[in-house]
């Protein structure tokens, strides 16, 4: 056999940097070409590729000899362009990611950290830095691609179009017509249709690196890709950077919408959408919208008709909204765009109709950017509508309710809920006028339908409800500070979640149960309240904080719970979430995956692991606050006013605005008056779990007194683990006194000197002050 020996080139790809547009293609060209790239189709000439490397971030493909064949090329601006191709042969792959917690993301659904493995092929899309590299070590040969060969390159391209997927598409084209782009690559690597994997690096996004496994969803015997590693190339193992660079083409500044909501539930609605752009240019923008809704049109300020891409099949839907504008805007300039569309992005229960949670009725980008919104709502007169803002319209024309609402801060979104639903409305002094939208005929049924001891038939459960808010928003207010927003709106839906907007609360079905005495209702009603405070006025910047919305709101429930009832149910809720954490220990139900720490946020859920999103970001991040709050608390007066503190300067900093992990850092290190470093990286970005374990002895000293020494052995965590843990020291009944230790270490010793007699028990870890179990 004869051998073709090519230098080995080495291929080191640099971070995103901004850059403008290099194309003048209208939007018609670029959505031809878009179409194109979809589609794409193999030209006949064949390659011999061998003896290159290539290295990504954290990637590196060894093409060790094999075939490869381009893609057909597009044509933008008169000029072919290729984008991507086959390569079939034998490919060394090394993957390991710099980040400790993406590593510890592969040890979750691989056997190690990393990836060195030999590959049978790996179908390309690329920028122009990685095509350029490439025709420098191809060599034509004739001859065409075996009929397996073929096939599985039909197999490979299938996959990153499965299901109408145009991300891979949009971002191909994307970084051909900009030339930040041109580093772009996204590599599926397969074995014989098996062990595949996906490698991609996108310069535009947030979270430039990202890397796929196949999976198989035996419930439903389906299959999909299934993110394992997402991070940005500017994030280290400091976590100051770990939500990377936000780089958003556009800022939305403001929606008109105007819905009509039919007796049938169908929505028809055009938006006014109007943005800055933000970016060094843009031309093509990636929205998002309701799978059930499908566009009618989209137009321009100047009332053109614009491209978009979007799903065409009724079973393959998808939130994405690809928009291509008919040229491209520079910074600073306006982008008006006005979409007419219709659909069913709705839930109904009984004469109840809700929109389903996150699910963008109206066209968003993924941003956490806060707009200002004017709606107006035609719907049925004999149905009622709750919504955010002020009401300032309503009419009636013939059978049909219009009303019109303005917020007066800017939002990150808002909803509606409509149905046989009676307003009710409560007055407090010191607080706005509260409304609660409740239907009782419905819960008589539910009542009936389940059981009178949850829901009883007759009761005025808005009155319940009511209460349980109103003591919710005074309390949050003297613990934070002033509630932001005008009246409060608490919708009734038929759903077992909630979710807040400014000033308005969807409460879902556990919130219209009757109180119980354990404060579990209670608790739930006041954690939606709490979200006014903690995910509505203070957001939270990228998934790797939403502990600061969900966890904080969850930790003010269970306050709710020791204010209104009692200490002991406030306690006894925290052992629960203790347990519950602990349960799942490292390895979540018979799956045995390891758990994510809270930093992964969304990332904690997988297909084996449904649940871990809740226990690791809902009760492990309130854990969290508990945490440091007793961390604060005086012990000789027992006053936690610090912590008090440090909650209100937090959230009148940041009202209005998206706080980060890194922020929140900041300000304990303000109060707590040293580098807090530690505590985030054990407790946020790690997944240890302390038991302690502690015995104890006396001996008289040379005065009589009493040294207690104390040994505590700590398992469940590595050398380096350290917690500030209170401890009790019960002298005699009725007569504690507490003292805070620094327990560092697998095993740690101290002496309680000066003690006048021996006290009964020395008890490690009162009121569940630190995530841990303890053996005493």
């Amino acid at each position: 056999m004869n051998f073709v020996t090519i230098k080995r080139a080495l291929l080191v790809l640099a971070a995103f940097l901004p850059a403008s547009l290099l194309s003048a293609a209208d939007s018609g060209q670029l959505q031809s070409v878009f179409n194109q790239i979809y589609d794409s189709r193999l030209e006949t000439r064949v390659y011999n590729l061998e003896n290159l490397v290539i290295q990504y971030i954290d990637l590196e493909m060894d093409f060790d000899s094999g075939q490869f064949v381009l893609f057909s090329p597009v044509t933008i601006d008169s000029t072919e362009r290729y984008y991507g191709g086959f390569y079939s042969g034998v490919i060394r792959v090394k993957y390991r990611p710099a980040l400790d917690l993406e590593r510890n993301q592969m040890r979750r659904f691989f056997e190690g950290e990393s990836i060195d493995r030999i590959y049978e092929s790996v179908t390309l899309l690329f920028g122009d830095e990685l095509y350029q590299e490439i025709i420098k070590h191809i060599r034509p040969v004739t001859g065409t691609l075996s009929d397996r060969q073929k096939s599985n390159s039909q197999k490979d391209l299938g996959w990153l179009t499965k299901d109408e997927n145009k991300y891979y598409a949009f971002w191909t084209l994307r970084s051909l017509i900009d030339s930040a782009g041109s580093q772009f690559l996204t590599a599926n690597f397969s074995s014989d249709g098996s062990h595949r994997i996906f490698y991609i690096y996108n310069p535009f996004e947030r979270e430039e690196v990202r890397l796929l496994k196949h999976y198989w969803y035996w419930h439903s015997g389906g299959e999909f890709m299934e993110t394992v590693c997402s991070y940005s190339v500017y994030a280290d193992d400091t976590h100051a950077d770990i939500n990377g660079i936000s780089k958003p083409d556009i800022k939305v500044n403001q929606y008109k919408i105007d819905a009509a909501i039919n007796t049938h539930d169908s929505l028809t609605a055009s938006v006014e959408m109007t943005s800055e752009v933000v970016a060094p240019s843009a031309q093509m923008l990636e929205l998002f919208l309701h799978p059930d809704i499908r566009i009618d049109s989209v137009i321009d300020m100047h009332a053109e008709r614009l491209a978009y891409v979007r799903y065409e099949k009724d079973s393959n839907k998808s939130r994405p909204l690809y928009i291509i504008l008919d040229h491209a805007y520079q910074t600073g300039e306006t982008i008006g765009l006005r979409f007419f569309y219709g659909g069913v992005p709705s839930k109904k229960y009984d004469g109840q109709l809700y929109v389903t949670p996150g699910s963008n009725w109206y066209p968003t980008t993924f941003a956490t950017d806060r707009a200002m919104f004017e709606t107006t709502f035609h719907t049925p007169k004999n149905l009622t509508l709750a919504a955010p803002g002020l009401l300032v319209g309503s009419r009636t024309a013939g059978d049909t309710l219009v009303t019109r609402w303005k917020i007066e801060q800017p939002a990150r979104n808002i909803s509606f809920s409509l149905g046989i639903m009676k307003k009710y409305e409560f007055k407090e002094e010191g607080l706005p006028l509260m409304e609660i939208y409740y239907d009782r005929e419905l819960h008589k049924d539910i009542a009936r339908n389940l059981s009178r001891a949850i829901n009883p038939e007759g009761s005025n459960l808005e009155e319940h409800v009511a209460e349980d808010v109103i003591n919710a928003m005074k309390l949050f207010t003297d613990y934070f500070g002033a509630y932001s927003y005008g009246p409060m709106r608490i919708s009734e839906i038929m759903a077992m979640h909630g979710e807040a907007f400014p000033g308005f609360i969807h409460l879902g079905v556990p919130g219209w149960f009757k109180s119980d005495d354990a404060g579990y209702i209670s608790s739930a009603r006041a954690h939606e309240v709490a979200h006014q405070w903690w995910g509505v006025s203070v957001d939270y910047e990228t998934y790797h904080d939403q502990w600061l919305s969900e966890g904080f709101a969850e930790y003010c429930g269970l306050m709710y719970v020791q204010a209104a009832f009692d200490n002991e149910k406030f306690l006894k809720q925290l052992r629960e979430y203790r347990d519950n954490i602990f349960s799942i220990r490292k390895y979540l139900f018979s799956s045995g995956r390891e758990s994510g720490p809270i930093a992964m946020g969304y990332r904690t859920l997988s297909t084996e692991t449904p649940d871990d999103y809740g226990l690791i970001i809902y009760e492990k991040g309130a854990f969290c606050l508990h945490m440091l709050r007793n961390m604060m608390i005086d012990f000789k007066t027992m006053k936690e006013d610090a912590f008090f503190s440090m909650m209100t300067e937090f959230y009148n900093t940041y009202k209005g605005q998206s706080v980060s992990t890194a922020d929140f850092r900041k300000i304990t290190e303000k109060y707590f008056g040293m580098d807090m470093s530690w505590f985030f990286d054990q407790w946020v970005f790690g997944n240890d779990l302390p038991t302690y374990t502690l015995t104890y002895r006396f001996e008289k000293d040379d005065r009589g007194k009493y040294i207690a020494i104390c040994n505590v052995i700590t398992e469940g965590v590595g050398e380096n683990f350290k917690m500030f843990v209170p401890l009790e020291i019960e002298i005699e009944k009725d007569n504690k006194v507490y003292a805070r230790v620094l327990i560092e270490g697998t095993e740690f010793t101290f002496t309680l000197p000066g003690l006048p007699k021996i006290p009964r028990a020395i008890r490690l870890n009162p009121f569940e002050s630190v995530l841990a179990k303890v053996k005493q």
